[in-house]
């Protein structure tokens, strides 16, 4: 008897409305599936185009998408009964219609892979991909490979584009609206990566910087003063950086300058990077040894004990810690030697004094940060001390030494 008056309930549409599944209030958003009810279909854009439309049809519910050829299927049933097959591949997306088709804030630089794009080139940066997205109306997100430099648009966000992990750093998300990487370059920034596409050995950090400049594809080069090793990225140090480091590799974006800014000489301070040492018996020594090494960029030196260290980079990056005790100084490699043993003249000094020996009148100069040079007459012991360095002074006279000269006892 129940069978029979069920069977007439549902012949007469007039089933008890507790049998009935209430209908769900929150909405169904980039849900992957596929169904066969649709009432009209066309071919769009993007997603977002394909939910405006349905936004703008009273009588649709859903919409369903395929970002591969961009067809829309508009539905007037909401997700949760349009939706008849289940989808793991990503190739079929519903939306209700009241979803947004985009997360409020873009995501960016997000590891993960996918396989549902429309279109794949090549891109020699990351900023080149993320504008081939952003000039293509049909694109939401991209996604590129360093190694390599490939590039592929998706007509669906990173939410949905994005269908697998990658924690090896090979693949890269950016929704459309992400920004592109700034054009003022990163120079000289301690860090560390991992998703560089070549490596090599070079004699400098300029050399590193110069193999990057002369390779289309490189965006931002990472150097190892210590072994000179040379890695070269497709993306800028904004992206290719992945660690901090604390002196051990150094990033250059591209357009970084090759050269130095104003020579560094006798600057105060001390490092680690340095690929070579050794003891020397002056600062000219340990100057003419980076000057006779065509790796070495600046040098290290150690008065009191003549310690020498050689760094393939400019003071500017090789100096990582400040010394006010007067104990390490670095000099660019292209700074002058010192002057020792030239002629000058009485009027130069702004200061004169007795003492017993020519190593004592070094000390005085030493002594007083506002000396640059010395001059000693040996026999009146006299020991005259100049605020200029012996180049620039006056001939004849005195014979003249600047404050670093080596001199025997």
């Amino acid at each position: 008897m129940k069978i029979c008056n069920l069977v007439k309930a549902l012949a007469l549409g007039v089933l008890p409305l507790t049998l009935a599944s209430p209908a769900a209030t929150t909405p169904q958003c980039g849900v992957p599936g596929d169904g066969d009810d649709f009432y009209t279909s066309s071919t769009v854009s993007n997603i977002l185009e394909c939910q405006y439309k349905c936004k703008s049809d009273a009588k649709c519910l859903s919409s369903e998408f395929k970002p591969s050829t961009g067809t829309c299927w508009l539905y007037a049933k909401p997700v949760a009964q349009a939706k008849t097959r289940n989808d793991t591949t990503g190739k079929w997306f519903f939306n209700d219609r009241d979803c947004l088709a985009a997360p409020a804030a873009p995501q960016c630089n997000i590891s993960g892979d996918g396989s549902d794009f429309y279109k794949k080139s090549t891109a020699s940066t990351v900023s080149g991909c993320q504008s081939a997205c952003s000039s293509d109306p049909k694109c939401l997100s991209s996604e590129y490979k360093p190694s390599d430099g490939s590039c592929w648009l998706y007509a669906g966000p990173v939410s949905q584009a994005k269908t697998r992990n990658d924690t090896s750093g090979t693949y890269y998300f950016y929704d459309r609206n992400c920004p592109i990487p700034a054009t003022t370059p990163q120079c000289n920034i301690f860090g560390d990566g991992s998703s560089y596409y070549t490596s090599s050995t070079v004699n400098t950090l300029y050399d590193c910087q110069s193999t990057c400049i002369k390779d289309p594809k490189c965006s931002s080069s990472e150097y190892k003063p210590s072994s000179g090793s040379c890695w070269l990225y497709a993306t800028p140090v904004s992206v290719a950086k992945t660690k901090n480091d604390t002196g051990t590799y150094i990033f250059n974006d591209r357009n970084c300058p090759v050269k130095p800014g104003p020579l560094q000489c006798r600057v105060a301070g001390d490092g680690s990077s340095y690929y070579k040492s050794s003891t020397v018996k002056s600062v000219t020594d340990c100057q003419n040894n980076c000057k006779n090494d065509t790796k070495c960029l600046s040098s290290e030196y150690k008065p009191s004990s003549g310690g020498c260290w050689l760094y393939s980079a400019p003071v500017s990056v090789a100096k990582t810690k400040n010394d006010t005790s007067g104990t390490y100084y670095f000099y660019d490699r292209d700074c002058p030697l010192p002057k020792c043993g030239l002629n000058q003249m009485e009027l130069d000094f702004y200061t004169t004094s007795n003492v017993s020996s020519l190593q004592a009148c070094q000390s005085t100069c030493n002594s007083d940060p506002k000396c640059l040079s010395f001059n000693y007459r040996a026999d009146t012991g006299v020991c005259g001390l100049s605020v200029k360095p012996v180049a620039d002074s006056s001939p004849v006279i005195w014979v003249g030494y600047d404050r670093d000269c080596a001199v025997s006892s």
